[in-house]
């Protein structure tokens, strides 16, 4: 009995401090908005910070209201800034009529803007969106980031579930924080892949709010969804997750009923979303001086990374209208081994956009497969192609292999010059010409060698479209028929190991009927096993003039001693 009261003591004495514990989170969050709202009273009125909380708690008491929804109406006064959404800026009225209109506890239309300033927010979005700023500031998690993303400044819409994803480089958004989601909707989207078509992978892709009515609207737009979608609503909507020109996933809403938003409460979904950004960015980092993106273009860890591959790497950012289509892209990063076709490097390139560096790509069609890169998601694996582009009326050619998968916002794109490699391949294409040599290699257990052009020409065979499709019936078949017995021993003891190597002078006939007197030099390519032959490789070289010279030789020879011996008989 008394260890029973001493448990309830303990619990109750955890409620009391868990209470005092959200009390003080909760004042934490209020704390600014009224700091900013005695400022701004005490400046206006021209009295001390003390005479200006007073008359916020008069005016809290006067009107029955509590003390923060007095100063976040104050600072209603002043719209969420948002200049890259155009929000609209409510004009300050003299203090006095906002002062009077908070105690009254009825809001006051705000003034008429000119033309062609957008329409202005309404004061009570302009105070939540204070209050939101204020709460946001207090999270240490994305979970929190959601819930009083919800609380704060969605919940008076009718919000009632909110899932937060970051971009991850493949261009998949991860799951990291929720408010109101079931947990088994939570499990089974924690990665969406960007190849999705849902509205968080269309509000990435096209960087614009998608909304969706009721559930037969969204069973006709994404038919291919099986199940239940991550966050529950008649009425769900995903808008990007920007800071500043980075783009760093997307935040999805659901209302439980219909919901028909109009231009105000977009604009203020879209001031408070980013807002929200800032604050997932800050929890996510482990220190304030390295708040960002989960994955940035940026890092030094991540840039010295690409400086160690050989081969150039660019990391290009998508360039969007207002509207969020993307419509060029930007070189964001180049690593040291960036050398483009006028011999650029990275540090020349930096800033630029592909449209302006690279008018060929335009014309050629290669600029708008990059482009989709950054819109669908999807990779690009070109093949080697002649890239072709004129700078400084110079005129820079090259034949490169080129790739591109979806980073971030953007592309990352790297390439491989075959220049280097092409010229070699025909040196040694010349020298195996004039020397009458050709490459060959035949794996154990195949039915075609892997052959080089000459070795097609030696033979008399046809040289075929695709190569490897020399058989070894067709290569028999081209050996006379009177050394075909000598040239069957001679594989057969490279196949089964009993010689390492070999040397063999035979003869083959062309389909026009000529002979010829080739040599080949052969090795087999031993396995692990004992006596095991994986491949026999060698060389075959053209030898019919040398040995018409010999046969000639000899018979002069032959001719001489004849002659010399009738001479010494006589």
């Amino acid at each position: 009995m008394p260890g029973d009261i001493g448990q309830a003591e303990l619990q109750a004495t955890i409620d009391r401090l868990r209470s005092e514990v959200e009390g003080q989170r909760r004042a934490m969050r209020t704390r600014a908005v009224i700091e900013q709202a005695k400022g701004m009273l005490a400046e206006r009125l021209s009295c001390s910070p003390e005479e200006a909380f007073g008359r916020l708690v008069q005016l809290s008491q006067g009107g029955n209201r509590k003390l923060v929804d007095i100063a976040a109406d104050l600072l209603g006064v002043v719209a969420p800034p948002d200049a890259a959404e155009h929000l609209p800026i409510v004009e300050p009225p003299v203090v006095e009529q906002a002062v009077e209109r908070s105690a009254a506890g009825t809001p006051e239309r705000a003034l008429p803007e000119p033309e062609p300033r957008p329409t202005p927010l309404g004061p009570d979005f302009a105070a939540r969106y204070h209050l939101a700023s204020a709460a946001l500031a207090s999270a240490d998690t994305p979970d929190e980031v959601a819930a009083l993303l919800t609380d704060a400044s969605l919940a008076q819409l009718g919000v009632t579930a909110v899932a937060l994803l970051v971009l991850e480089p493949d261009g998949a958004l991860r799951l990291v924080g929720s408010h109101g989601v079931p947990a088994q909707q939570l499990s089974q989207w924690q990665r969406i892949p960007p190849q999705m078509s849902l509205p968080l992978t269309d509000a990435v892709r096209n960087g614009t709010p998608v909304w969706v009515h009721g559930r037969t609207e969204f069973a006709a737009r994404y038919p291919d969804l099986t199940g239940e979608d991550l966050v529950p609503g008649e009425t769900v909507c995903a808008l990007p997750l920007r800071t500043g020109e980075q783009l760093i996933g997307a935040v999805k809403l659901g209302w439980p009923g219909e919901f028909r938003s109009g231009r105000a409460d977009e604009r203020y979904l879209s001031a408070v979303v980013r807002l929200s950004a800032a604050h997932l960015l800050r929890v996510l980092s482990p220190s304030a001086e390295e708040a960002g993106p989960p994955v940035s273009a940026s890092a030094p860890w991540f840039r010295a990374v690409l400086d160690a591959l050989l081969d150039p790497v660019l990391i290009l950012h998508a360039v969007r209208e207002p509207g969020g289509k993307a419509t060029d892209l930007r070189v964001e990063h180049a690593n040291a081994a960036t050398v483009d076709l006028a011999g650029r490097t990275g540090e020349d390139i930096v800033g630029r956009r592909v449209t302006e560096l690279y008018p060929g790509m335009v014309a050629s069609g290669t600029f708008r497969q990059l482009l989709d890169v950054a819109v669908s998601g999807v990779p690009y694996e070109g093949e080697a192609e002649q890239f072709i582009e004129v700078v400084g009326g110079a005129v820079h050619a090259s034949t490169m292999t080129l790739h591109a998968t979806p980073f971030l916002d953007g592309v990352l794109v790297s390439w491989r010059t075959h220049d280097e490699q092409e010229r070699r391949e025909r040196q040694l294409m010349q020298v195996q010409r004039l020397a009458g040599l050709g490459t060959w290699q035949w794996d154990v257990g195949s039915a075609t060698f892997d052959c080089s052009p000459e070795v097609y020409r030696l033979l008399g065979v046809e040289l075929p479209e695709a190569a490897g499709t020399l058989t070894v019936a067709g290569a028999a078949a081209a050996v006379a028929p009177a050394d075909q017995e000598a040239v069957r021993r001679q594989a057969e003891l490279l196949r089964t190991g009993q010689v390492a190597d070999a040397s063999l002078e035979f003869r083959v006939r062309s389909a026009d009927g000529r002979t010829r007197s080739v040599r080949a030099v052969a090795e087999g390519v031993a396995g692990a096993a004992v006596g095991e032959v994986l491949a026999v490789r060698g060389v075959v070289q053209d030898v019919t003039v040398w040995r018409r010279a010999e046969e000639r030789l000899s018979g002069r020879r032959r001719r001489s001693t004849g002659r010399y011996g009738r001479c010494g008989t006589r």
